[in-house]
């Protein structure tokens, strides 16, 4: 703030001001609830993606994690953009099915993985 801001401009700058703002209008605050959904679950992801917990769990468990929270949050906003959660269960599932098959797929695709790994097919595939 520069020294000619006035007494209500400061106000209107306040954490307080800023929460009654948002509160101010039922939609901002929803889309304030969905932006602090999506950025907790990508915090959680750049935290389990570090190398010290890849060491304590294992990559396997990690790729697991991340693929799931990927999902959660893909099915977040599918259910909230696509006006989903106002719909009946049966109508939710039916949207939300198709994003089982590519999860179905990374998971088979982390199993492969592993088991090469673990079976030495690996060696010499990388410099």
């Amino acid at each position: 703030m520069s020294d000619t801001t006035t007494a209500s401009e400061q106000a209107s700058l306040s954490p307080g001001a800023l929460w009654a703002w948002i509160k101010g209008d039922h939609h901002r605050w929803a889309y304030m609830k969905i932006w602090l959904w999506l950025f907790v679950l990508t915090m959680a992801e750049v935290f389990i993606a570090e190398q010290f917990i890849i060491d304590i769990i294992g990559p396997t468990l990690v790729n697991i994690g991340l693929v799931l929270m990927a999902l959660a949050k893909a099915a977040y906003v599918a259910l909230i953009y696509m006006h989903l959660n106002s719909e009946t269960r049966v109508l939710r599932w039916t949207a939300l099915w198709p994003f089982a098959f590519p999860a179905l797929y990374a998971f088979v695709l982390i199993g492969e993985a592993v088991w090469r790994v673990f079976h030495g097919q690996l060696n010499g595939m990388f410099p």
